[in-house]
């Protein structure tokens, strides 16, 4: 496991200016996972835009983390609408030919 892959929850924590807390209630949610390196708290570095758009969601809505799993639970259903929309537009390309 290479430690450049990671960054420190203390680091995000005061990059952002947030309370360690609040990345604590969104892995108790489930929402992201911390690593553990030299015992210190990390993240993978492929979770980080993922963890800043739930703090901007926390910051700027004022949305706690049942809200933000609520929030990407949808985001994940119009991703996977739009898909299906395509697979389904693709199809109905064919017959029109």
């Amino acid at each position: 496991m290479e430690n450049d892959q990671y960054i420190l929850v203390e680091d995000l924590c005061q990059f952002h200016s947030i309370q360690i807390t609040f990345l604590e209630d969104l892995r108790e949610h489930r929402l992201i996972e911390f690593e553990e390196i030299d015992s210190k708290p990390t993240l993978p570095i492929n979770q980080i835009s993922k963890v800043e758009r739930m703090i901007r969601l926390h910051r700027e809505l004022e949305i706690n983390a049942p809200g933000i799993d609520a929030v990407f639970n949808l985001l994940d259903k119009v991703e996977s609408y739009k898909s299906r929309i395509t697979e389904l537009e693709n199809k109905l390309r064919r017959f029109e030919e």
